[in-house]
């Protein structure tokens, strides 16, 4: 897990809390993710 390879490397704090979301989340590959992400209302104006 990333967090805890991050937390044992010494750059994060004992107790800290991270929020985030998958945003890869039901795409199967990098370029499924960018050409959504590519593609999305904000990005293609």
């Amino acid at each position: 897990m990333i967090i805890l390879s991050v937390r044992s490397a010494g750059l994060i704090n004992e107790g800290a809390t991270f929020v985030g979301e998958n945003v890869a989340q039901g795409y199967n590959t990098a370029e499924q993710v960018m050409a959504a992400w590519i593609n999305s209302p904000g990005i293609s104006k």
